[in-house]
């Protein structure tokens, strides 16, 4: 028997979940000098997903990096993360996060610190983080812009580099960098080379270049350079190609008290997240599991899962099933980390296993649609056959999860654009028959002031 409403309460896979002070906050650097209108339109949808995506974040947004500080300080933040516009995240701010008390409280600076030689050491303002108590203590800086080809020579403190470097061949890529007490003549300067000055000039303050690791878990579009287009293949790579399984759901799983009777789950790819559903709501023998996902790849192993798992150790299968899939690479296999507590939250709802093992779970009818919750009008004609098939007691329930906030479709569907869908769909499954679950996006954006925090937004 089903007594939990909610069956997983997990910590907010994407929020500081005390793992950073409540003085740090994100800083989105809004990018002005992208070279064309598509790449300027898709990474202001990237940045709109973000604010999203880590929503339980302190945030901001600036025009330049100064305004950055100072709007941070004005709020009460002295601990900021700056991220430009261009970015692609992955898992960097996951990573930031769950390593901040070891490894960065106490860093001053940290970035994308590199060496050009006879002219002066550039931060790139692509992504780094700064401690502003410093900045201030230090008399607030300039960021300072790039003038490689200014002629006048001057002096300037260098810093301590390390001889070896994050890549090889690449020499300007220090793996560490501490201040320095010699001058050097210099003739030309990049973007940062004025906060940097102040910071090679204090042995106090403690600098790290971004190490591979982390640099590995983000890309960046460099939409500013008149050769970004080398890099488009990461958005290709990284959401075109939508080749991967979500084996494990980090969202709640919620038992629907409005739910009676359910004749059709309209559910995604999730892992274990569709069948535990399934169970907790009540599907009867015989009904319909729809699963639309925009992953072929997720369509299929969901399958095969469904045909192969014994029900018992979740985790355990996937274990063998991506050990027994070698051509397949990790990133295939999305939210390995979920993994331990989805299994162990299936073991703990009583009669799961039971029922999975059950001719009641095998004879369920479950249907396979690689398509994209975005094209609301294929999808919803799919649904109104479903709605005609059930009678006036049976019901049908559409779980849409995150689809409004999903990175692969977060380029071509701007914040707008993704409500007004939502607002498509729930107007569609207004019926007595019909559940339909969603983030409400418009609700949480209102709620969090995410209309305000972009100059392009409108409320």
């Amino acid at each position: 028997m089903i007594t939990s409403q909610k069956l997983m309460d997990p910590e907010f896979p994407h929020g500081p979940d005390n793992k950073v002070p409540n003085t740090f906050a994100l800083g989105y650097l809004i990018n002005t000098r992208c070279k064309e209108t598509y790449i300027e339109g898709y990474t202001k949808n990237l940045l709109e997903f973000y604010s999203f995506k880590y929503k339980k974040f302190n945030q901001i947004s600036e025009l330049t990096e100064e305004a950055l500080f100072e709007k941070a300080l004005s709020r009460g933040y002295n601990k900021l993360l700056v991220i430009k516009q261009g970015n692609i995240l992955q898992d960097f701010i996951e990573t930031f996060r769950d390593e901040y008390y070891e490894k960065w409280s106490n860093v001053t600076l940290a970035g994308h610190i590199l060496d050009r030689g006879d002219q002066y050491w550039q931060l790139h303002p692509q992504l780094f983080y700064i401690d502003l108590d410093w900045w201030v203590v230090a008399g607030k800086p300039s960021f300072g812009i790039r003038d490689v080809d200014n002629p006048e020579l001057y002096k300037a403190v260098a810093p301590i580099r390390s001889t070896e470097t994050l890549v090889e061949g690449e020499w300007y890529n220090p793996i560490s960098v501490t201040s320095g007490i010699e001058t050097k003549t210099y003739l030309g300067r990049w973007e940062g080379n004025e906060l940097l000055q102040k910071l090679f000039s204090d042995p106090n303050t403690v600098i790290k270049p971004w190490p591979q690791y982390m640099r590995k878990q983000k890309e960046y579009l460099y939409p500013e350079m008149p050769d970004f287009y080398e890099q488009n293949h990461c958005i290709s790579e990284l959401f075109q190609e939508t080749s991967g399984w979500y084996v494990a759901n980090n969202e709640p799983i919620n038992k629907i008290d409005q739910v009676k009777n359910l004749k059709v789950l309209v559910t995604h790819c999730a892992g274990m997240s569709p069948w535990i559903s399934a169970y907790i709501n009540g599907l009867k023998p015989g009904g319909t599991i729809m699963m639309i996902d925009i992953c072929g790849v997720g369509l299929a192993m969901q399958h095969q899962a469904f045909m192969e798992w014994d029900g018992v150790d979740w985790n355990s299968h996937i274990q063998k099933v991506i050990d027994s899939n070698p051509v397949m690479n990790w990133k295939m296999f999305r939210g390995q980390k979920h993994l331990e507590r989805q299994s162990n939250q299936a073991k703990s709802i009583e009669g799961f296993t039971e029922w999975w093992q059950s001719d009641n779970r095998r004879h369920l009818n479950v249907e396979h649609h690689k398509m994209d919750y975005l094209s609301y009008r294929k999808i919803l004609r799919m649904i109104k056959t479903k709605i005609s098939s059930i009678d006036e007691q049976e019901m049908l329930m559409i779980d849409l999860s995150n689809a409004f906030n999903y990175e692969y479709t977060s380029l071509i569907a701007d914040l707008s654009s993704r409500i007004k869908i939502e607002k498509e769909y729930i107007k569609f499954l207004d019926s007595k028959n019909v559940y339909c679950k969603t983030i409400d996006l418009e609700k949480t954006y209102k709620t969090t002031s995410m209309y305000k925090l972009f100059p392009w937004s409108k409320e």
